[in-house]
């Protein structure tokens, strides 16, 4: 049954569906190219998803085309290996619903990580703002971009919602939990799968207002947080990070949580892997300390095409 899937077919282009209303950006899943739209989203989607079953690689997936090409396992090969092939016949349909959304709340955020720009942390954007760099920045990354009001994501993130009718939410930034949109959007989801990207530098009152959401609401919740690196590296690499912050968080949070869902997200570059080991270690004592198989790590690399 596999074999009689289209070459170039990748079940995440219909499965996912990632909008940042901020800079009206859409893509599927999290290694696609985004592309820039006017009010119509959709048209975009669906064309890429008329590509794919038609045996051509739609160039919003040159991620996974560049890994496979190498002969390298792509993360298209890691949505196909857990595909369920006898239903290949609902994604023939090019307007078949999405199962995940995934929506950015701006850019609105308390760090400035070395590997991040404007567009995702008003920190650098503050910065620029601020001190110019023409010599040391790359003005094609670091510029300052136009973008929407708060109000304005609101609206846009609350219509998704409405007429995507997801079975799982995630939301990013910035710093989604110090977003005041961010409260008003869970606050009103129930009974759902909800996957929050986050930072977990902030105070424990935080964690501590999500987790009664998570019970009032039955929401099945999932959190990634971002690291890279044990202390005191990870304040260099991730800049404002505060060590006591964090840990206190990740262990209020293995603590009380209902679901004890808890993601690693690590950007490996030159710099963090000189701490592999440690990190490493740093993750296994934090799973030994809780028993828990649902703390988890996943490694990252960049990638540059010229």
């Amino acid at each position: 049954m596999q074999n009689q899937l289209p070459e170039t077919f990748c079940p995440a282009k219909w499965d996912e569906l990632i909008i940042n209303a901020q800079h009206n950006y859409v893509y599927s899943c999290c290694k696609a190219t985004p592309i820039v739209f006017e009010k119509d989203y959709k048209t975009i989607i669906f064309q890429q998803r008329k590509n794919l079953l038609d045996g051509i690689r739609d160039s919003s997936c040159d991620y996974c085309w560049v890994v496979e090409k190498e002969g390298a396992n792509s993360r298209r090969h890691d949505y196909l290996k857990i595909f369920d092939a006898t239903t290949f016949h609902e994604y023939k349909e090019i307007k078949k619903p999405i199962k995940n959304l995934e929506i950015n709340l701006g850019n609105m955020c308390n760090m400035q990580c070395m590997y991040c720009n404007p567009k995702f942390s008003s920190k650098w954007e503050d910065d620029i703002r601020q001190k110019n760099y023409p010599i040391f920045t790359d003005r094609n990354v670091y510029k300052i971009s136009d973008k929407k009001t708060s109000s304005e994501i609101m609206v846009i993130n609350q219509e998704l919602l409405i007429n995507e009718m997801p079975q799982h939410v995630s939301m990013l930034g910035g710093e989604p939990i110090l977003n005041k949109l961010f409260w008003q959007i869970i606050e009103n989801l129930k009974n759902i799968e909800v996957t929050i990207t986050t930072n977990f530098n902030y105070e424990t009152t935080y964690i501590q207002r999500l987790l009664e959401l998570e019970r009032k609401n039955n929401l099945k919740l999932n959190l990634i947080v971002s690291l890279d690196c044990t202390f005191p590296l990870a304040n260099f690499v991730r800049y404002d990070l505060n060590e006591t912050n964090f840990i206190e968080n990740v262990c209020h949070f293995m603590e009380n949580s209902i679901a004890k869902t808890l993601t690693f997200n690590s950007l490996m570059n030159c710099i963090t892997i000189l701490d592999f080991t440690n990190f490493n270690n740093f993750v296994y004592d934090i799973q030994r300390q809780f028993s828990n198989k649902n703390l988890l790590v996943n490694y990252h690399v960049c990638t540059n095409q010229i």
